[in-house]
């Protein structure tokens, strides 16, 4: 994931002044460097059944995926141009791969892109129809009259 380089920048003059957010980033730096080590070691060290089967084609949620040319019919069906809804939830990728579960009140689908409320980030938020995958609306219930 690639950052901006005015944050970059920013950053560094901060803890070229501060010896304690020095500390404290050496702090981060380490415990992710750790945290990668072991990911990879634990890699390294799982063993070989060649007498299992072949996983299933699954993503990170464990949802199979679709496969062939109608892999994705349904999201352009589902989000054709004009399309609304009140309250959708879906599991979207962003453009640096960072998979994220969003909740969209008052959507609207151009054909291309989907608008609306994101519940996550509290304001207008549009989002790429090809990053989206398992979306689901969610009813809404009205609360009873008392």
């Amino acid at each position: 994931m690639a950052l901006p380089l005015p944050l970059i920048i920013a950053a560094a003059t901060k803890l070229a002044q501060d010896e304690r957010a020095q500390r404290v980033a050496k702090s981060l730096f380490d415990a992710g460097s750790d945290a990668v080590q072991r990911r990879l070691q634990k890699r390294r060290d799982k063993p070989v059944n060649e007498t299992a089967a072949q996983p299933k084609p699954e993503d990170a949620f464990g949802v199979p995926k679709k496969a062939g040319w109608r892999a994705g019919m349904d999201r352009k069906i589902r989000f054709r141009k004009g399309a609304s809804g009140d309250l959708i939830r879906f599991r979207y990728t962003d453009e640096h791969g960072l998979v994220t579960q969003r909740m969209v009140g008052n959507w609207t689908s151009d054909g291309d892109r989907l608008t609306g409320f994101c519940l996550n980030m509290k304001s207008e938020q549009s989002f790429q129809l090809s990053g989206i995958a398992d979306a689901e609306e969610v009813r809404v219930v009205e609360p009873k009259e008392q």
